[in-house]
């Protein structure tokens, strides 16, 4: 069980990642012409979006995350595939942990609520 991760924490991970792409990105500006470097935009928008699901789906409101510019928001159809896409990996991640064990119901409860798994029974 200790190789798989669950899909909430790998998400956190992959946003540390593209931070780390972002800043190399950053960094890059005074080699490119116009000081415009390729695919900057792409990831800086892919990083925010996947904040903003990551948020929510902790149980953020919109309104908490960001306060976004004047035509500056947030894409909530590209916002949502990403949390649908979360949320599907973290039932099959959570299926598989009880496929394996032999909890009782009560037991599997506890076990999941004493992680930082999402509350995937609502969804």
């Amino acid at each position: 069980m200790k190789d798989f991760i669950p899909p909430i924490i790998a998400l956190k991970q992959d946003q540390k990642a593209r931070a780390k792409m972002i800043r190399a990105a950053k960094s890059m500006r005074k080699n490119c012409q116009y000081g415009v470097v390729p695919h900057l935009e792409e990831l800086r928008r892919d990083y925010r979006h996947h904040h903003i699901a990551y948020c929510l789906l902790r149980g953020r409101k919109l309104e908490e995350i960001e306060k976004p510019g004047f035509k500056n928001e947030p894409d909530s159809q590209y916002i949502e595939r990403i949390k649908w896409m979360i949320i599907g990996r973290t039932k099959w991640y959570i299926a598989g942990i009880r496929n394996r064990t032999n909890m009782s119901d009560d037991e599997f409860e506890i076990y999941c609520s004493s992680r930082k798994y999402l509350d995937v029974s609502s969804m």
